[in-house]
């Protein structure tokens, strides 16, 4: 049978593997760079490991408030990831793909236009992200084939899911696997606005780093997390270094 390579292409990060795996081939920016003084062009993976010089760069995202919208960054990427990292025969492959609720219609044309017109994939299933995040949740430790696992988990009491991703959050009743459109609510915080809130802290008690969001978003991803304990973990945070500290950090650039 043909491989079925996943895709999940989020705001900020794109990720890819193989069905039947348990982790990502391929996690990468979702986006590509240039370096005017050097006239190089960095796609994906390479905006962070194929330069230092990251105070330079000027990004172009595939991905506006969540929905891939500059289709040519979006073939950039994708064929670095299928190409150089996953190294798969897109011809000879099919596709799962996911996507954020009530994309336009032209748009999802547009993205399907692109892989097969390009890709040339032999089939193309385009899913809601929160869709898989349900069956994943509710046919948790069951065993049996593709088939037996979604009719287990379509029998299987509704479920809420709450997909917080780079651009906003959303949250999507599923019910016996289908989202209820009329229900889904949505909420324009993610963890763009996060890092837009941290760039506005650092600048304003530090230096500025308004310019430098990739920069930040790196530092976000290392240094934060959520926290189980709002009020205890604010308590701890504003006792400063005088103790010994465990949310204290000292972040190297």
């Amino acid at each position: 049978p043909a491989p079925l390579v996943v895709l999940d292409g989020g705001g900020g990060e794109i990720k890819a593997g193989i069905a039947g795996h348990s982790d990502p081939s391929c996690r990468a920016p979702h986006c590509i760079g240039r370096i005017p003084r050097e006239h190089r062009r960095l796609v994906a993976d390479e905006t962070v490991t194929g330069t230092n010089a990251y105070g330079s760069i000027k990004y172009t995202n595939a991905c506006q408030r969540g929905y891939a919208v500059n289709l040519d960054v979006e073939e950039e990427v994708l064929a670095r990831v299928f190409g150089h990292h996953m190294k798969v025969d897109t011809t000879a492959s099919q596709l799962l793909a996911t996507e954020p609720p009530f994309v336009p219609s032209q748009l999802r044309a547009d993205m399907l236009e692109l892989l097969f017109e390009t890709f040339g994939f032999r089939s193309v299933a385009l899913c809601a992200a929160p869709v898989l995040a349900a069956l994943h949740v509710l046919a948790a430790g069951q065993r049996g084939t593709p088939s037996d696992l979604v009719a287990f988990a379509q029998s299987q009491p509704p479920v809420m899911i709450v997909d917080s991703g780079f651009s906003f959050t959303h949250a999507v009743p599923v019910v016996s696997l289908r989202p209820v459109t009329s229900a889904v609510k949505r909420l324009n915080v993610g963890g763009k606005l996060l890092t837009n809130h941290l760039k506005q802290l650092v600048s304003f008690r530090a230096f500025n780093v308004m310019s430098e969001t990739h920069v930040v978003n790196k530092m976000k991803e290392d240094s934060c997390f959520v926290s189980s304990d709002f009020l205890a973990d604010l308590r701890t945070a504003r006792q400063g270094r005088r103790t010994a500290n465990p949310l204290w950090r000292e972040y190297v650039l």
